[in-house]
């Protein structure tokens, strides 16, 4: 719809593409999160597709989030400031602050890739560490909240 349709695009477009790209993120995670369920709670994927899967999920969720902040955002900025935002609510702006939200999001999850493993005998993917990095991995969660 946005590639084919939508011309030209406005800022409040940019914003709405990048939200649809993010929750495009979580239906490429669904097929294997449908099939553990299926296989009654045995991960069968390994551990690289395992870290992958809890990635591509959270970049969904936080990027969810913060992109549905930006339309909050923007919309506010319109309604209520509407002189004071025509030179603002441009399309250059939305392309800069959605590659920042990118960014952020992605720095922000990637620690995911390293904690996440999946179980001993195909236990569900889950993020763990050993006992000598808890304090490490605390920290880190504490921060990304």
């Amino acid at each position: 719809m946005f590639v084919c349709h939508m011309r030209p695009w406005s800022s409040i477009s940019v914003y709405m593409f990048n939200l649809a790209l993010a929750d495009f993120c979580y239906v490429l995670s669904l097929p294997f999160l449908i099939f553990y369920y299926f296989n009654k709670t045995d991960w069968i994927f390994g551990d690289v597709l395992c870290r992958l899967q809890r990635f591509i999920f959270h970049v969904n969720l936080y990027g969810s989030i913060l992109f549905l902040t930006c339309i909050s955002v923007h919309r506010y900025t319109g309604v209520v400031h509407p002189l004071k935002s025509l030179g603002r609510l441009k399309k250059k702006n939305a392309v800069l602050t959605s590659t920042l939200v990118w960014v952020v999001v992605i720095a922000s999850i990637s620690p995911i890739l390293y904690y996440s493993r999946t179980g001993r005998n195909g236990t569900p993917p889950r993020v763990t560490t050993r006992p000598q990095r808890m304090s490490c991995r605390v920290t880190l969660s504490i921060a990304c909240v």
